[in-house]
């Protein structure tokens, strides 16, 4: 198949309101902070504690404190930076002013020394963040490329509940990535990349990936960079997101809530020592009031490769195999009607047979219905593969496309599909709005695409053991009707009896209603109704913790 991958033109974008009454530069601002909280205790010429001299201009703190190595030996062994620009987990100098801040980003003082600035006031969370933020921008000498106000504000009290941390894979499983947090305001919506480095031992085979991400999230994707030259090219630090042709990333896997990959037995991602990831998160801020402080984890499981694992492809592939090729055709006008655009993709001079594992869907607000088909050596639709009306685990047919949760459908035994035939997909679309849309990256545009995942070669499973991953089933959750009005019901599955809770929260992630208190359920299929009808109409985010596992589900309630 061929993979087509979203990707971007690099800009410095953030909103900058009021900043200009601060300082010249948002490191203007930085250096004023470290000028009064830290140069007059330890980290003046004569008094340089960790051989730290942060008195000077604003050039000469800078050249001190970018890409420089700690003298604190501990910190030099894991490769932390005193500031590593686009990480700011790797900043050694973030980590001594964290101040628990971020839960991850603590120091061993063991080992590590005493927290900043030592004998004075620990600094606001508000001028953490500011540092945080700045560092996550590529840590720039010049320019205004965090919106400060917009994080006082959210320090003030404007803020939603922050997610919690969740717990990372135990030690030589894996490892856990920390995208963000990001801060946007009302109903604002954004889209970003950031290079990240790994820093692999040896080449890697990775088994699962368990992402976590919040409530309000569009997607997370995680791609690599095909080869370091690529890598290499890219900026640091978060960039926004715009339309762009480039082959530069190669899909790893994606989602639109958190959930966890488990990769059938005898597959696994291929990583090299080399490899560097491009993460992707799309955010929109549904709160009208409130300022959000998203993030993204990701949890890697892996192992070293083995000679007899098979490697699983991903792919993205869109309408029209391109850009910007799609813009003339996807063209859905505003008149209440169905639009109904249909695909093929196929290698006529392939001689390979893809074995697929998964297959997922992709719209915004204007899809109706999704479906994929094998194609037939003459080009007509053949097998329907995947039914767009199936919930998230394709266990029910609800009778609609939920396009914000779309169906993932798992091939078990996987599915034999000749690459010269190919698949086709067909998207309906009614456009309800006020204007013709077309291909964009925002919910207000559309897209049409499906996600696939597969072999080129059929894996060894042991007898006993299945193509399908337990946490699939674990994670089975599926909500209808949805929109509601008054009742909702949701289905799950549990391989095992296990402890469940299940919880109703709003847009700020307060808790406004127990669907069912912790207690213990049998295994096998459940389904639980609930009367809503008290709650006011808007949407709520249904949260599912089966153990130590959280799942959720978007509603909305309409009178």
């Amino acid at each position: 198949m061929n993979a087509i991958k979203f990707t971007l033109t690099f800009v410095l974008g953030l909103s900058i309101t009021g900043s200009a009454l601060y300082a010249q530069s948002t490191f203007d601002n930085i250096h004023s902070i470290f000028q009064s909280s830290c140069v007059s205790y330890c980290h003046d010429a004569g008094a340089l504690a960790g051989g730290l001299d942060l008195s000077g201009t604003p050039a000469e703190v800078y050249n001190r404190i970018i890409d420089r190595e700690p003298v604190n030996n501990a910190a030099k062994e894991k490769g932390n930076k005193l500031i590593d620009p686009g990480h700011p987990h790797n900043s050694f100098l973030l980590k001594k002013i964290n101040n628990g801040l971020d839960e991850d980003n603590d120091f061993a003082p063991a080992d590590e020394g005493e927290a900043m600035p030592k004998g004075a006031t620990a600094l606001s969370n508000a001028e953490i963040d500011l540092i945080h933020q700045w560092i996550l921008q590529g840590a720039p000498q010049f320019g205004y490329v965090v919106d400060e106000p917009l994080i006082q504000s959210f320090h003030s009290g404007n803020g939603m509940v922050r997610m919690k941390k969740p717990e990372p894979p135990d030690e030589g499983e894996g490892f856990q990535i920390h995208f963000g947090p990001i801060f946007l305001a009302p109903l604002e919506e954004k889209e970003f990349f950031k290079k990240h480095y790994i820093n692999l031992p040896d080449s890697m085979e990775v088994y699962r990936l368990e992402s976590f991400i919040n409530f309000q999230s569009h997607h997370y994707i995680v791609y690599k960079f095909l080869d370091s030259t690529a890598a290499s090219a890219a900026p640091t630090g978060i960039q926004l997101a715009t339309v762009s042709s480039t082959d530069n990333d190669a899909l790893v896997a994606g989602w639109q809530f958190s959930s966890d990959i488990e990769l059938p037995e005898g597959t696994a991602y291929f990583w090299d020592p080399n490899t560097v990831l491009d993460l992707n998160y799309h955010i929109l801020n549904y709160s009208q009031d409130s300022i959000l402080k998203a993030e993204a984890y990701t949890n890697v499981y892996m192992r070293k490769k083995q000679d007899h694992t098979i490697e699983m492809h991903s792919d993205l592939v869109l309408y029209k195999d391109g850009f910007p090729s799609p813009f003339s055709d996807f063209l859905i006008p505003a008149d209440a009607q169905d639009h109904t655009f249909t695909e093929a993709e196929y290698n006529a001079f392939s001689t390979d047979t893809m074995h697929i594992w998964l297959l997922a869907s992709h719209t915004h607000k204007y899809g109706k219905d999704f479906d994929i088909y094998i194609r037939e050596p003459g080009g007509t639709k053949g097998e329907q593969l995947y039914e767009g009306f199936y919930n998230v685990d394709y266990s029910i047919n609800q009778g609609f496309y939920d396009w914000e949760h779309p169906a993932v459908r798992y091939f078990n035994p996987l599915k034999k599909v000749a690459e010269k035939d190919g698949l086709i997909q067909e998207a309906v679309f009614n456009n309800y709005g006020a204007q013709e849309v077309t291909f964009g990256l925002t919910t207000a545009d559309e897209m049409m695409l499906y996600f696939i995942q597969y072999t080129l070669d059929t894996p060894a499973v042991p007898a006993g053991s299945t193509l399908v991953p337990e946490t699939v089933e674990l994670g089975t959750l599926a909500v209808f009707p949805n929109p509601f009005n008054r009742q909702f019901t949701l289905a799950f599955t549990l391989p095992a009896p296990a402890p469940v809770e299940v919880g109703l929260f709003n847009l700020l992630g307060e808790k406004v209603a127990a669907v069912r208190s912790p207690s213990t359920l049998r295994d096998g299929k459940h389904f639980l109704s609930f009367d809503a009808h008290q709650l006011p109409s808007g949407v709520y985010l249904l949260q599912l913790r089966v153990a130590n596992k959280i799942h959720t589900r978007k509603l909305m309630r309409m009178d």
